[in-house]
């Protein structure tokens, strides 16, 4: 049985392509919000600096993931998107872990 993963994707747009990265990144959001087996897909800006962001992604599968980079939507992104970002994307991947809480004494 698969289990989910979640990804962060962190990123920081040159300033004067903020809105290239924001309407390139809708697209995406769009498309892959349709896809199967995304389970959430979700955009957040830094507080303190509009220009930095992560996607909070949540896969029921690492094949389900795998599927999404496989998509032309997702390959048209990677391939428009990096000339606008001040510093390469960092992607990391995460398994839930559900800790119990210890029986009182």
């Amino acid at each position: 049985m698969s289990v989910p993963v979640t990804v962060l994707a962190h990123f920081r747009a040159k300033p004067e392509h903020l809105a290239d990265v924001q309407t390139a990144l809708a697209e995406l959001i769009a498309a892959t919000r349709q896809e199967a087996g995304c389970l959430s897909y979700v955009l957040h800006v830094a507080q303190d600096d509009p220009t930095a962001f992560v996607m909070i992604e949540r896969w029921a599968s690492p094949e389900a993931l795998k599927a999404h980079f496989a998509q032309p939507h997702t390959q048209a992104a990677l391939a428009r998107i990096p000339p606008w970002l001040a510093e390469d994307v960092r992607i990391s991947r995460w398994t839930e872990v559900e800790l119990t809480r210890p029986e009182p004494v």
